[in-house]
C-alpha cells in the first residue's frame, strides 16, 4: 500500500491523536499525509476485496510509517490482518474464524520461529483495537507491537462485519531481539569435484 494517505483517515480509524507530517505541496489532496500506521492501509485491503466479494482476507506488509520530530522519524513495521475465515471456504466447510486467537496462534508461530520469548499483556489502549480482545507483545522491557480484533464501533463505522483481527509490529526492535542471526556465505559457481576422472 501506499505511504502517502488521505489526512481524513487518521480521524476515520481512530487514530486523529497521532501527529502526522503533511506534504507542503502534494499531487492530490487526497494523498498529502504520510501514514502513521499499518493497519488503516490493511484495513482498506479488506474493504476493497470486500466490495468485490471476497470476504476471506489474510494479508501483511512490511511498510514505513512516519512520525513528526525534530527531524522526521521513519520506522520499518510489520503489520498483519486476517478477515473473515481462515483458508476460504470449501466443501468440507469454511476454515477457523479470524478472530484473537486465530492471530495469537500467527504471531506465537512467528516470534516462536524467530527464537524470542515473547509474552503477551492485556488492555493495549489502541484506539483501532477491542479493548476486551487485545493484547501488547513484549519481551523482557522491549515492546514489540499489538494485536487483537477490530474495536466493534470502529467496524460498524468502517461497514465491516465479521471477524477481523490485527497486528503491527517494529521491525527493528524484532530484529534487534532475533538471537544469533546467522550470515549468508555464498554458494560456490563451480560445480562440486565427486570423482578424479583424470
Amino acid at each position: 500500500t501506499l505511504s502517502l494517505v488521505d489526512p481524513d483517515q487518521r480521524e476515520r480509524y481512530g487514530l486523529g491523536d497521532m501527529k502526522a507530517i503533511a506534504l507542503r505541496n502534494p499531487l492530490s489532496a487526497d494523498l498529502s499525509e504520510l501514514r502513521v500506521s499499518l493497519l488503516p492501509s490493511l484495513l482498506e485491503v479488506v474493504r476493497r476485496n470486500r466490495a468485490v466479494g471476497e470476504r476471506d482476507v489474510q494479508a501483511f506488509e512490511a511498510g514505513r510509517i512516519h512520525r513528526p520530530g525534530d527531524l522526521a522519524v521513519e520506522e520499518q513495521r510489520l503489520a498483519i490482518v486476517l478477515a473473515g475465515h481462515l483458508g476460504g471456504e470449501a466443501w468440507t466447510g469454511s476454515g477457523a474464524p479470524a478472530d484473537f486467537s486465530s492471530m495469537v496462534a500467527v504471531v506465537d508461530a512467528l516470534f516462536s520461529r524467530l527464537g524470542i520469548a515473547a509474552r503477551r499483556e492485556r488492555d493495549t489502549g489502541h484506539a483501532l483495537l477491542h479493548p476486551g480482545r487485545a493484547a501488547r507483545i513484549l519481551a523482557g522491557d522491549i515492546e514489540f507491537g499489538v494485536l487483537g480484533e477490530i474495536h466493534p464501533g470502529k467496524a460498524l463505522e468502517l461497514d465491516l462485519d465479521g471477524p477481523i483481527a490485527l497486528a503491527e509490529f517494529d521491525l527493528a526492535a524484532i530484529s534487534a531481539a532475533v538471537p544469533g542471526i546467522s550470515a549468508f556465505g555464498g554458494m560456490s559457481p563451480f560445480p562440486p569435484v565427486r570423482q578424479d576422472i583424470a
